[in-house]
């Protein structure tokens, strides 16, 4: 038996078409069109995490005020926002002061998509 990527990987025509379901290959590309996203009327604090899984492309704060992405650990500066990501890929936002809104705009992951990835393929390809 092989993982579902492997079995994507593979490009076995008797396996594909299963394993393209199983990770739900339209939602994956969709996923990387960046789409972007306007939060408003926020609690007001310098961090803010996102609600879905993704890699943040840009990041706005007011909307039209693109702020330079730094890396995590980083204190970022005015005009800067830092970005970490947990174990899912959700990223929480950290700006050098406490903000009510922001506009970011990012690529999606699939919930779960690593872990469909990993999981038996069902198919001896």
């Amino acid at each position: 038996m092989s993982t579902v990527q492997e079995a994507l990987n593979q490009a076995n025509p008797n396996c594909l078409a299963d394993a393209c379901r199983l990770v739900k290959l339209g939602d994956v590309i969709a996923g990387m069109i960046p789409s972007t996203v306007a939060e408003t009327g926020l609690t007001s604090s310098d961090t803010q995490t996102l609600a879905t899984a993704g890699q943040v492309v840009t990041v706005e704060s007011p909307a039209g005020t693109a702020l330079t992405i730094v890396g995590e650990g980083v204190a970022p500066a005015a005009g800067e926002v830092a970005v970490a990501y947990d174990t899912d890929g959700v990223a929480t936002l950290t700006f050098n002061a406490a903000v009510t809104e922001y506009t970011v705009s990012q690529t999606t992951i699939p919930a779960g998509l690593g872990d469909v990835l990993a999981s038996d393929s069902g198919c001896a390809c």
